[in-house]
C-alpha cells in the first residue's frame, strides 16, 4: 500500500478494480480499509 500512496500523492481519488469491475473507490485510507478490498487483495 506505501507504494499506491507513493503513485497516488496529490490526488483525492483511487479506484480499485477486481475481475474488471469496480470493487472501491474513494480516498487512500478509505479504500484501504474496506473490508471488500482487503479480503480480495490482502487475503484476510
Amino acid at each position: 500500500m506505501s507504494f499506491v500512496d507513493q503513485l497516488t500523492e496529490g490526488r483525492r481519488k483511487v479506484t480499485v478494480l477486481h475481475e474488471g469491475s469496480v470493487l472501491a473507490e474513494g480516498d487512500l485510507a478509505t479504500v484501504q480499509n474496506d473490508e471488500r478490498v482487503i479480503e480480495v487483495y490482502l487475503g484476510r
